[in-house]
């Protein structure tokens, strides 16, 4: 019964509250609108704070914007989690000015992958946790899938275990 906090996108909250009912020794830590990037930056930030002695009293109690680091910086903090894994996280990154085509050709998509996927899977990693990707979710669908197509590569690279929404799904429910 490890402390587990679940992070992801807004596609994750819902999933976050499911999990913490059956699991109450996880917290869902899921921000609407977060991209992989996101939370790469807060958790390199909250290492870096952890290093440091830093508290969660120094950080803000309520998030002032969107992509508030920072805040999320300050829950890290606070739970003090043993284990974190990704629940759902892809929706966000699925456009065309992050990923281009979402082709495995697409140099936008590989720099994606190499700059922010592939660090934030590896401290998923160092942290005993799983990766969750984009949502199957109609929005953007073809992005999606492509994108978590190249997820589940760059897991397999990093040697973490992914779950990949899109793959055999019934997308006519």
């Amino acid at each position: 019964n490890l402390k587990t906090a679940l992070i992801g996108d807004s596609n994750g909250i819902a999933f976050d509250s499911a999990y913490a009912k059956k699991y109450p020794n996880s917290k869902g830590l899921s921000r609407g609108a977060w991209r992989a990037q996101d939370w790469l930056k807060a958790l390199q930030m909250w290492e870096e704070a952890k290093s440091k002695g830093k508290s969660w009293k120094e950080y803000p109690k309520k998030a002032r914007k969107t992509y508030d680091i920072e805040y999320s910086v300050g829950k890290l903090l606070k739970y003090d989690p043993e284990v974190i894994s990704v629940s759902l996280l892809g929706g966000n990154d699925s456009y065309k000015k992050v990923i281009g085509t979402g082709e495995s050709d697409d140099s936008k998509l590989e720099s994606h992958i190499e700059n922010h996927v592939k660090p934030l899977m590896r401290l998923i990693k160092k942290y005993g946790g799983t990766y969750g990707g984009a949502a199957a979710a109609p929005v953007r669908l073809n992005l999606r899938t492509n994108l978590n197509n190249a997820l589940e590569k760059a897991a397999k690279e990093v040697g973490i275990p992914f779950y990949n929404p899109t793959k055999n799904a019934a997308y006519d429910l």
